[in-house]
């Protein structure tokens, strides 16, 4: 699709992770080196490095965490949460990896907004500060309206050994973007509640 934009000159907007990166160091640049632990990781660096090999005008965003509810049908981590709280079942979130969260209409906006301009390269697009899961998803369930005693702690004593490894620390810094974009980047507490309330 990269090379096929490249032909058309078309605008394309290549999303990526931070997964990309160990998880051992951070908050992680734009200029700093990947260095994946899993698959998924190392098949998005891959990916980074393909579209730009064959697009250098490309614009690849990586994100950390998307919140937010799918407009029609589809799936989500807030959505899939939230019906399990309204269930009244507890959810287990790990404390030991922690993320710079984005509501997806904040993304949306950053989108958008890039696919008018020429930035080209990587760019991170996420929360200005960073939380762990454990307690993003408590902040969430409280938000939501939910008891956050349903959410639980998994602690790194307690992952599965058939888990495939995953980066600790997904902090990613956001400041390239807040330079470059009009849309603002928004604190975690400012994610979570655009999140859930314009579902």
């Amino acid at each position: 699709m990269a090379r096929a934009c490249a032909e058309e000159g078309v605008r394309f907007v290549h999303f990526s992770s931070d997964a990309v990166f160990s998880g051992t160091g951070g908050p992680y640049t734009e200029e700093d080196t990947p260095a994946p632990v899993n698959f998924y990781g190392k098949s998005k660096a891959e990916a980074e490095q393909a579209v730009l090999s064959v697009y250098p005008a490309a614009a690849v965003i990586r994100i950390s965490l998307v919140l937010g509810f799918p407009v029609a049908s589809g799936n989500s981590f807030l959505l899939r949460f939230r019906d399990a709280l309204v269930r009244g079942k507890e959810q287990v979130l790990p404390v030991s990896e922690v993320r710079t969260p984005v509501d997806v209409h904040t993304l949306t906006e950053a989108v958008l907004e890039l696919c008018e301009n020429r930035f080209s390269g990587l760019l991170h697009i996420g929360s200005t500060d960073s939380i762990n899961r454990y307690e993003l998803a408590k902040k969430a369930a409280t938000k939501l309206g939910f008891d956050p005693g349903l959410v639980k702690a998994l602690t790194e004593e307690s992952v599965s050994k058939d888990r495939a490894p995953r980066h600790k620390n997904g902090i990613i810094s956001v400041e390239k973007a807040r330079g470059l974009l009009t849309t603002p980047m928004l604190s975690v507490e400012e994610t979570i509640k655009r999140a859930v309330l314009l579902e």
